[in-house]
């Protein structure tokens, strides 16, 4: 577990290190099911200035301190940016970029990256119904597939993990259908794969961007789930949970926020290291947002540093005790 589920061990020698997190989104903010359990943390724009659109996101395999985030989005000339990420010395936690090189070519690149079977990156392109893929190691698109059954447009893409209902195939939405389906993987024998037609369609009646299936156990989470960018909702952007029907599509009438307040809402993705969600945003801010537990708890032994200052904590105690 992590330093603050140890501070009846610390007891007047923990010393709160909130300080040392990002200071909190002023319009953004955590839904109110989600409030006592999950907090916010605004980081800063990646890259590329005031008005370089992000794309989807996903860290990179191997390396969980390098998250991909798609640069320029929704342009020919977009690419994969790899993002080197600094982080908090005691909870991990993502504080910032420090960084960042072009990976490859990711043309049209919209709000869905994901690592799928056989360790392919795809990415979901728009206006179009298609979708690229990356083979391991290659700097331009192996692949790129059209999606029967997508309606005019793929917005985000995710695969669903074991012990989902719809295991093994891919969800995806579309941005102007407004709607997210399900299609079958299977491999084409030259290392990509295709898609079968997307099915067991759910619609929103709003924009969507990207979704990300939320691992069981997660704190907040006793059923499960998935969180899907609604990417304007109203007036803003939003990230929405729901539970999944049969599936492993959302069950509409279990719309629970976790954030809400964005300008919009793009990509989404899980940090390996920490479990936090990071959610980029498309508009009109080009940052990412970062929702992690507020207890910090994990299970587990404490992060590399932690131990360190549980010994000075117990040192400085100890001299108190012997005074």
């Amino acid at each position: 577990m992590r330093i603050r589920s140890l501070r009846w061990l610390l007891g007047a020698a923990a010393v709160p290190l909130m300080w040392m997190m990002p200071a909190p989104a002023q319009a953004a903010a955590i839904g109110a099911a989600f409030s006592s359990i999950y907090t916010l943390s605004l980081l800063p724009a990646p890259f590329g200035g005031p008005n370089y659109n992000l794309g989807g996101l996903a860290f990179e395999a191997g390396n969980s301190n390098v998250l991909m985030i798609g640069g320029g989005s929704d342009t020919s000339a977009a690419t994969l940016q790899g993002v080197t990420v600094t982080r908090d010395p005691v909870f991990l936690n993502v504080t910032g970029f420090s960084g960042s090189s072009t990976l490859a070519t990711s043309p049209d690149v919209d709000g869905g990256i994901a690592y799928g079977p056989g360790g392919v990156l795809f990415f979901t392109q728009y206006t179009d119904n298609t979708v690229g893929e990356l083979k391991p190691g290659s700097v331009s698109p192996d692949k790129t597939i059209a999606l029967p059954g997508v309606i005019t447009s793929t917005g985000g893409l995710a695969f669903i993990p074991a012990g989902f209902p719809g295991a093994g195939n891919a969800a995806i939405t579309s941005f102007n259908g407004q709607t997210i389906c399900s299609a079958p993987v299977t491999a084409d024998g030259f290392g990509t794969y295709d898609f079968g037609t997307c099915a067991n369609t759910v619609s929103f009646g709003t924009t969507i961007e990207g979704i990300q299936y939320v691992p069981l156990g997660t704190p907040g989470f006793s059923a499960p789930s998935i969180l899907v960018d609604l990417y304007s909702s109203g007036s803003t952007g939003q990230v929405v949970a729901y539970t999944l029907d049969s599936n492993g599509m959302p069950v509409l009438g279990s719309a629970t926020p976790l954030l809400t307040g964005l300008g919009t809402a793009e990509g989404i993705t899980i940090d390996p290291v920490t479990g936090d969600f990071l959610i980029s945003e498309f508009t009109p801010l080009h940052n990412v947002y970062e929702v992690h537990p507020t207890t910090q708890a994990a299970l587990g032994a404490p992060e590399p540093g932690t131990w360190s200052l549980i010994a000075v904590a117990l040192i400085g105690l100890g001299c108190r005790l012997r005074r």
